[in-house]
């Protein structure tokens, strides 16, 4: 007997489970009639439309729950007026009266396979307050930093939000009132969706230690009204369980926080900005931005990429190098910078300082402009013969603030025109004994034959602290004159050096010593800034 019992139950489930009415080969003159309580099949075919009708058998609300999003029209005859409808879920058609017919039919389903469920509930002549969606969904960790600490939550139609109640409760019992929301409108489905901020009291309950991470804690709404009806109002309480997470990352610290200069040289500690966090932090953004301009005007907006460096609880953002002078600028005086995609080491996102952008931190400033004034002086001076120089010296006033990468000299030897480049490091530099600020360039010329006629010596990549690069140049004369050619210098010790020809090309990087020129064609070459015979 419990054996047929049984198989009874299964079959009575496979019918149920199967009783789908099909709207297959319905039409406009033969639509079918919807029963409350019944399931139906539309056609699979994206070419075939289904057609049917509904009358009232009461005062009340008709819902149609269907499976999957579907192009549904809907009026009151066969001659009226028809609404698209172009959604999945719930439609409702509310205020209906006893022997009210709708009629109805649909277009397109696309292929996909969809039901649709008929009910009817008398007596009830508006649509229910009801939830449609929840955000973060019930149950699961909540995090400051998800959606900017925001629960929310979307009603089926609209509602007045200063009336509604939210409380949030905690395990040991602790209930906060929360008032700070935010509304808005589904237009859609004209529902409200109603954001409720509780970052900032989940915040004072963690370090007041009435709230710990892994603890279960309850956000409850109540006294929800329609603003249509105001007799419809939501039944009983709408509880939320989250899970609390630990304290999200956030900004402690910024190391630069109102003026920044207009102008930073590259190297040293200047123009380093330096972002502590209160944990280990991670960042996958190929830059920070910094911008300037009106996203109004397009013309004017400007973004130019910031490189940084992650350390453990530390990003830095390196603004050497980058041009922010009045000529730049133009008008503007305020910069912003901007990183995002900052995440903690469990992957979530940082605390943003920024609204509406997750895991992002914005500094605002204003731009200092530098100003440096950069001149120089040359022994001997311009026009002066060369022939008997060894050295040439090169006075550059507030040289501190000016970088360079060497010296070279153009002249003609032999009738060809011949580039010699110094590196810095073949250069004799030091700060002016009378002036600190000032810098004394010292260029050795000693080894160099000229042909009569011009010799440009200039320094090169030259680099000032207000971003502009500075022409120091000087021509002089020479006679014509054959340097005297020795077996070469003596060297103390070996050391690395670059080799060149006469023209200035690189023939090889090489150690300093007796084997240094070992398998090179004979000739003259400069090593050092001394010419090196190799017979």
């Amino acid at each position: 007997m419990k054996r047929i019992a049984l198989l009874s139950f299964f079959l009575l489930l496979f019918l149920h489970a199967g009783a789908q009415i099909s709207l297959t080969g319905t039409t406009a003159e033969s639509p079918i009639a919807l029963q409350a309580g019944e399931t139906y099949q539309f056609p699979t075919n994206m070419f075939e439309n289904a057609y049917f009708t509904y009358t009232a058998t009461g005062d009340g609300l008709l819902t149609m729950e269907v499976s999957e999003s579907l192009h549904l029209f809907a009026s009151e005859g066969a001659n009226g007026t028809y609404d698209q409808m172009t959604k999945a879920g719930n439609l409702y058609f509310k205020g209906m009266k006893k022997g009210e017919q709708l009629w109805m039919y649909s277009d397109v389903t696309w292929g996909k396979e969809i039901t649709m469920k008929v009910e009817f509930k008398e007596g009830i002549s508006y649509l229910p307050i009801d939830t449609t969606r929840v955000s973060p969904a019930p149950g699961s960790k909540y995090h400051t930093a998800k959606n900017e600490g925001a629960i929310s939550i979307e009603f089926n139609q609209p509602i007045a939000p200063e009336g509604v109640v939210a409380t949030l409760k905690t395990e040991e019992g602790t209930e906060v009132r929360i008032t700070d929301y935010r509304t808005s409108t589904n237009f859609a489905t004209q529902g409200t969706i109603y954001s409720l901020y509780i970052s900032d009291t989940y915040k004072q309950l963690q370090e007041q230690g009435k709230l710990q991470a892994g603890e279960t804690f309850t956000i409850e709404i109540s006294q929800v009204a329609s603003t249509d009806n105001a007799e419809n109002v939501m039944e009983g309480v709408l509880s939320i369980p989250y899970t609390a997470s630990a304290p999200a990352t956030r900004l402690v610290e910024a190391s630069i926080t109102d003026n920044i200069k207009s102008f930073y040289l590259p190297g040293g500690e200047e123009g380093l900005i330096s972002l502590t966090f209160t944990g280990e932090v991670s960042c996958t953004s190929p830059s920070a931005t910094l911008y300037y301009g009106s996203k109004e005007a397009d013309a004017t907006w400007v973004e130019i990429p910031v490189p940084y460096t992650v350390d453990g609880n530390v990003i830095t953002l390196n603004l050497q190098g980058i041009n922010l002078s009045s000529a730049v600028l133009g008008e503007y005086t305020n910069v912003g910078i901007s990183l995002k995609d900052i995440r903690d080491t469990e992957g979530n996102h940082i605390e943003s300082n920024d609204v509406g952008n997750i895991g992002t931190v914005t500094l605002n400033y204003t731009v200092e402009q530098v100003v440096v004034n950069i001149y120089h002086e040359f022994t001997p001076g311009t026009g002066s013969t060369i022939d008997e120089a060894k050295e040439i010296e090169i006075w550059i006033g507030d040289g501190s603030n000016l970088q360079f990468e060497g010296a070279e000299l153009k002249f003609t030897q032999e009738g060809d025109s011949t580039i010699v480049k110094l590196k810095k490091e073949e250069l004799r530099i030091m700060a002016d004994p009378a002036f600190p600020t000032d810098l004394l360039v010292y260029v050795p010329v000693s080894g160099y034959a000229f042909d009569k006629g011009e010799v440009t010596l200039s320094l090169t990549g030259t680099l000032a602290a207000d971003g502009s690069s500075p022409t120091i140049t000087c021509t002089y004369l020479s006679d014509g004159r054959s340097s005297a050619i020795s077996d070469g210098p003596t060297y103390q010790e070996e050391e690395e050096a670059i080799l060149y020809d006469l023209k200035g090309n690189v023939i090889r990087s090489t150690t300093t010593g007796k084997d240094m020129m070992q398998g090179l064609p004979e000739g003259i070459y400069l090593i050092k800034g001394k010419k090196i015979v190799n017979f």
